[in-house]
């Protein structure tokens, strides 16, 4: 066990995308996610255009706070993406995307958190974020996805 002046959590959860591998990787970029995700609205920094690339910086509004995000290390051809999210004055967390083909047309994508809160109201938050709702997070998402690729 480490030593911490704040919390730290890891929260991980599949859900499963009626996609190629390939295409359902796309669903978990910046642009990708917008296609499924309630109130998925980045404001791309740098590349402007959202550009999907490493080192890439968007923000987004999270509970009335803006978050910044960095695409820290892409992959397409393992299907893997790394992004470290950091909400001033609550939490940083690392977040990683890997899939993985089932078979030609179905995927399996494992989502992992890593949070660090940076303040009390960051421990209490991310004290209060258990696995149990990480894993029903993942899960809305599973259908969310599954809405929008039906045209719903």
């Amino acid at each position: 066990m480490t030593d911490s002046k704040h919390a730290h959590a890891r929260r991980e959860a599949e859900l499963t995308v009626w996609r190629p591998v390939e295409e359902a990787f796309l669903l978990f970029t910046p642009e990708g996610e917008r296609s499924w995700a309630t109130d998925w609205d980045p404001e791309y920094i740098w590349p402007a255009g959202g550009d999907t690339t490493q080192g890439m910086v968007f923000t987004t509004r999270w509970r009335g706070l803006e978050t910044v995000w960095v695409l820290t290390h892409l992959d397409r051809e393992h299907h893997f993406v790394e992004y470290h999210r950091h909400t001033p004055g609550w939490f940083i967390a690392r977040v990683v995307v890997e899939c993985r083909a089932v078979d030609h047309s179905t995927t399996r994508a494992a989502v992992r958190y890593d949070y660090t809160a940076l303040s009390a109201d960051g421990d209490d938050l991310v004290r209060s974020f258990t696995q149990e709702e990480h894993e029903q997070m993942i899960g809305e998402w599973e259908n969310e996805i599954r809405r929008s690729l039906r045209g719903e």
